[in-house]
């Protein structure tokens, strides 16, 4: 039968032909689907819906304090080898551990800060592989400390405190309809070439507009939605280039 995919509303219809190599290209945005992920009611194997997307929000109903051993191991909910999801944390203090079955970086647990993350990758026989995350690592080290950035008191120009972390929590003070153009501008604000940050957004609408300054991927620029991020990394004279975007 012939692949096919479909947007919009427009039920799919097979074309004539076949497929006939690798590789594909797409114009326009797309979204995975966001779902979230309750606690099992006793033990460490959580299983998160199968079917409702690759991102889940990890909702630890009152006790972030839990731990993670395994992860959709009943043979229905597991998800096809190659399939890659991120795990969204609120909270501090989950822990994901290292095993045979969620095979982690460094054999290092992942343990959670507030609106932190870990993006794993299914393995066979209901395994995963830790593709990135965005935490403290297990050690103590800073590996990406989390601080607040917040609105310009007026235009398009943000400044994020340069010296308190990687990660930025984007406090939108109420009013998510923002723009961001220039990331810390002014010269003593500017970040070290090479350094990459990712700010994180709890809230849909916020956008971070593709320009000479902040230099994205195919021009497109980055709308927020909810629990979703953007990496980037600072190049010279206070300009920005994406790396990833999570949206």
């Amino acid at each position: 039968t012939a692949p096919t995919l479909t947007f919009g509303q427009s039920p799919a219809t097979p074309g004539a032909s076949l497929m006939s190599s690798s590789g594909a290209r797409m114009s326009g945005t797309l979204t995975t689907g966001v779902a979230p992920c309750t606690p099992p009611s006793s033990g460490y194997y959580w299983t998160c819906p199968k079917n409702e997307g690759n991102i889940f929000l990890m909702d630890m109903q009152g006790d972030p304090d839990k731990r993670i051993i395994r992860l959709n191991q009943p043979t229905a909910d597991r998800f096809d080898r190659g399939t890659v999801i991120t795990l969204m944390f609120t909270e501090a203090g989950t822990r994901v551990e290292h095993s045979g079955y969620i095979e982690l970086k460094s054999g290092a647990d992942f343990v959670s800060v507030p609106f932190s993350s870990i993006t794993l990758m299914a393995d066979t026989g209901g395994t995963w592989k830790e593709v990135s995350r965005n935490n403290y690592d297990a050690s103590g080290t800073h590996t990406g400390s989390v601080a607040i950035c917040f609105p310009p008191t007026s235009g398009y120009y943000w400044t994020c405190p340069k010296n308190e972390g990687n990660i930025f929590f984007l406090d939108m003070q109420g009013g998510t309809d923002q723009t961001i153009i220039r990331l810390n501008q002014p010269t003593a604000d500017r970040f070290d070439y090479g350094t990459v940050i990712t700010m994180m957004f709890t809230d849909a609408g916020t956008r971070v507009r593709h320009s000479g300054y902040i230099k994205l991927k195919n021009s497109a620029d980055f709308v927020s939605v909810p629990f979703s991020s953007i990496t980037l990394m600072a190049d010279t004279g206070g300009t920005w280039i994406e790396m990833s975007r999570n949206n």
